[in-house]
């Protein structure tokens, strides 16, 4: 078990280590991201949605939602950079807002998101694997901030995280897009943080009162080698409470406060994390 963990840290540092070097060379091209002087953002987008506006640095899809088909317009908000097994690749967040509208900044107007591997080949960049914008998730017309995490030895992904508030509620979410046979699996959607501490009343509140009891909940996301040699398992551990909704038999909305903390142990299966067996 030591070897394994000893072996697990190695890895780890070396990734560190080639993301840095990688980045170094990097520049902020017109869309305001850090692109490699080799990679074409231009390029890369005209491959994955067919045209490319250099003066917008967006491209123009035709998208689903919900089963609603429109124009939409998309552009890249997350580029990574990493090396492995001598060979370079590129994980890009996209997101996608309607095209014919006059304005998308209220409070439920959610981007679809997308993502897309590419893998250096020669002097070219090629598709390893790609998602078309499909998955609601942002708040005001605004994508979640990006990140990557690596799901295994050899195996890394977006790491999506959101800020939201509303209703006295704030809450952290945190989704986690894997590359998946050809595509992306949506493999994790969790919040990370979540509490309504600034309007709420100490419990027990009666059944009758305008109030909400007080709950505050925080979760933590690790991975550790697991029985899949190919991906890591995935470690959820939470502390706090939840809140839980009751209805009395006159239909009396009431609250429950529960402990939410606990561990759970995930396994990648079928490109999502589930409860492993």
């Amino acid at each position: 078990m030591f070897n394994r963990i000893v072996a697990f840290l190695r890895l780890l540092l070396s990734v560190t280590l080639l993301v840095f070097v990688a980045d170094a060379g990097a520049q902020r091209d017109g869309s305001g991201l850090r692109v490699p002087a080799d990679f074409s953002l231009p390029a890369a987008m005209k491959m994955l949605y067919g045209n490319y506006n250099p003066k917008t640095h967006t491209s123009a899809a035709t998208l689903d939602n919900a089963g609603a088909t429109g124009p939409y317009t998309v552009r890249t908000f997350y580029l990574y950079e990493y090396n492995d097994s001598g060979s370079r690749y590129m994980l890009l967040a996209t997101d996608a807002i309607p095209t014919n509208v006059n304005s998308f900044d209220c409070h439920a107007c959610t981007p679809l998101l997308g993502a897309a591997l590419l893998l250096k080949d020669g002097q070219a960049w090629k598709i390893e694997g790609a998602r078309k914008p499909d998955i609601e998730f942002g708040s005001n017309g605004v994508p979640p901030d990006g990140d990557w995490f690596q799901a295994g030895p050899h195996r890394f992904g977006l790491k999506l995280i959101l800020d939201a508030a509303g209703g006295g509620e704030e809450q952290t979410s945190v989704r986690l897009l894997l590359p998946w046979h050809g595509g992306f699996g949506d493999a994790l959607w969790v919040a990370t943080e979540d509490d309504n501490l600034d309007d709420c009343a100490p419990p027990p509140v009666p059944p009758e009162s305008s109030e909400t009891p007080c709950h505050s909940q925080k979760t933590s996301l690790s991975f550790v080698p697991g029985s899949n040699a190919e991906y890591y398992d995935l470690i959820e551990r939470s502390i706090g409470t939840d809140l839980i909704e009751t209805r009395d038999d006159n239909g009396v909305v009431g609250w429950n406060v529960v402990s939410a903390t606990g561990t759970k142990r995930l396994r990648l299966i079928g490109g999502k994390y589930t409860n492993a067996p």
